[in-house]
């Protein structure tokens, strides 16, 4: 049997993951407040925290896996 797994994830920070966040909460942010009462100050400290040098958080992760049978296991 021919199986297996790919995992991959970034952290959080000053990168290209850092600013996804920073982009996604400022375009996001009339409906993080709306719907949710995320307040201005939590924003401010939630764009801080995503562009620290030192994250604490990871980012999106990506799972992959895959399995292919032997001819000889079919049977």
């Amino acid at each position: 049997m021919n199986i297996g797994v790919e995992v991959s994830a970034s952290a959080v920070g000053p990168g290209p993951m850092g600013r996804f966040w920073q982009l996604s909460a400022e375009q996001l942010a009339p409906d993080l407040q709306d719907t949710f009462g995320i307040t201005p100050a939590e924003l401010t400290q939630f764009h801080t925290r995503v562009r620290s040098e030192h994250p604490t958080d990871p980012g999106l992760a990506t799972v992959a896996a895959w399995g292919q049978r032997s001819t000889s296991d079919k049977e």
